[in-house]
């Protein structure tokens, strides 16, 4: 079942039933439900979307099925998105075209399929740009903790409502299998140390499953201290220290001034008495993170990996290594450059979208790129000084946008579930539990306390592309880690990245809001 976020992000307790016929692994299994139970943000992201509902049957014919709940939206747009405005990514980093059937009651059902390669779907999408007088091209790579089905409906919800709008854009989103228990999963069964070896695997299973747990449970106290660290700087208003400039050397767009108390957070007494109550209950669960988490996201940056360059035999011809998202670009970047004029591409990445993003910019810098923009990045500074900043010193380049919360939000944040999981978002996750950064370069830079302190360091020709945005507590601006690519706040558009607080936030968000309304 999914608990609910605000604004729709929500996760889910997976149903996902693990069959295997080994005795000792079956008792293993039972072992593992329970386990499960206590990290649910591991299992995997899912959504409550009011656009339509997909349910995918990997068995059937037709396995992606879609159901139309809104009225506004009929069959014709979702076989339109299905079909030309996503890129469907397997755990192994191939393209896996899209065959579906839609029921939007009364209409009679609808079946229908991608082309068979990305080199046909890339063909489509160019002429789509060059017929129809499209001036930019959007591409969107969502992030980790989100499930197949998830990020099929996420896509096609996005399609609709960018198509919708009287712009000259058009949309394609990259979907790649990020849920967190089945990360966790291929990890146990599959994978060791970044090589697929399954009878290995799965003879090892339970002495890495008593491993992880054996790390995490021996890491309680620092996991402990950690979380009253959390607890402590949550306190402190010197997280919300924003300044508009560094030496005048990049654009900074700081929230208003706010001064925070222990009610903030939750809004009422009892919400902070739970939240202080609860506090020795997620050191109890904090093992489970540690241990269990950490591998299961190792498996989630491998499968961003293997979208772009998979793993196959030594002796195979390159082709073969080429992962859909690399095919994907590399066709677009011939087609583009030969059969169009004038096209733009923004490209956004949310959470660990933003490592492939890295690899896109690092592999095919000849794009003709406009924006490029993270949300929420899991990425390491380290790693985006050595992709991505070395390519924003050019005077015609594109323009580099970097979203981050409220470094307060960023360390309060409750993953639901009664409050007994660590506090925190998933950047301090992966900076304080899911690795270990040896310098302050090698954390993640979509959290403000990380960049601001190094942003000197980064090439002063390429700062002046820069923008930095750091949200605040206005209405409508994301409060959490998974609320930055919330269709509700209309994310792909400019005044998302660049709107100030007050009357610039205001109007992009009533502009949004209004602008949903009418099409939903």
């Amino acid at each position: 079942m999914c608990s609910v976020y605000s604004h729709k992000h929500t996760f889910r307790l997976s149903g996902t039933t693990l069959f295997i016929k080994m005795g000792l692994l079956l008792r293993l299994r039972d072992h593992l439900r329970i386990i499960s139970f206590a990290f649910l943000f591991m299992l995997g992201g899912c959504a409550n979307h009011s656009v339509l509902y997909v349910k995918h049957n990997k068995n059937d014919s037709y396995p992606y099925q879609a159901e139309c709940i809104s009225k506004k939206i009929n069959k014709t747009n979702i076989a339109d998105a299905l079909s030309e405005h996503i890129v469907d990514v397997d755990k192994q980093g191939r393209f896996r075209p899209i065959k579906f059937s839609i029921n939007c009651a009364p209409d009679p059902q609808l079946e229908g399929e991608q082309d068979n390669n990305i080199e046909e779907l890339v063909e489509n999408i160019v002429s789509n740009l060059k017929n129809k007088n499209f001036q930019e091209l959007l591409i969107y790579i969502h992030g980790g903790l989100v499930t197949r089905q998830a990020g099929i409906e996420s896509a096609v919800e996005l399609t609709q409502a960018v198509l919708s709008e009287d712009s000259n854009i058009y949309p394609v989103s990259i979907v790649w299998r990020s849920g967190g228990w089945e990360s966790y999963m291929d990890q146990l069964f599959s994978v060791r140390n970044g090589i697929v070896d399954k009878p290995l695997a799965i003879a090892t299973s339970p002495f890495k499953l008593s491993s992880d747990l054996g790390r995490g449970i021996m890491d309680t106290p620092y996991a402990g201290g950690l979380e009253a660290h959390r607890l402590f700087l949550s306190l402190q208003n010197k997280l919300n220290d924003c300044t508009e400039s560094h030496n005048g050397k990049e654009t900074v767009i700081c929230p208003e001034p706010h001064d925070f108390s222990a009610l903030d957070k939750v809004g009422d007494v009892l919400g902070t008495a739970r939240y202080f109550l609860m506090t020795p209950v997620r050191v109890g669960t904090a093992p489970f993170i540690n241990g269990l988490g950490r591998s299961g996201y190792e498996n989630m940056i491998r499968r961003t990996r293997e979208a772009f360059l998979r793993d196959t035999d030594l002796s195979s011809d390159f082709e073969d290594h080429k992962g859909a998202v690399y095919q994907f670009f590399e066709a677009l970047q011939k087609r583009i450059n030969i059969q169009t004029h004038n096209i733009k591409i923004t490209l956004i990445g949310h959470s660990m979208g933003t490592m492939l993003v890295n690899e896109i910019i690092r592999q095919f810098p000849e794009l003709p790129y406009n924006n490029v923009v993270f949300m929420g990045a899991a990425v390491s500074i380290r790693d985006f000084q050595n992709a991505i900043a070395p390519h924003l010193s050019n005077e015609e380049t594109f323009k580099f946008y970097n979203l981050s919360l409220l470094p307060v939000a960023e360390t309060r944040e409750m993953n639901d579930f009664l409050n007994a999981v660590p506090s925190g978002s998933l950047l301090e996750w992966i900076d304080d539990m899911l690795t270990s950064p040896p310098t302050l370069a090698d954390r993640t830079i979509g959290k403000w306390v990380n960049v601001r302190d190094v942003m000197p360091s980064f090439p002063e020709k390429s700062r002046k592309n820069m923008t930095m945005r750091i949200f605040g507590t206005r209405v409508g601006q994301p409060q959490e880690h998974g609320q930055f690519n919330d269709i509700n706040r209309c994310f792909w558009r400019e005044s998302f990245w660049t709107a100030k607080d007050g009357p610039e936030w205001d109007e992009h968000f009533n502009n949004c809001s209004n602008y949903l309304k009418e099409i939903w």
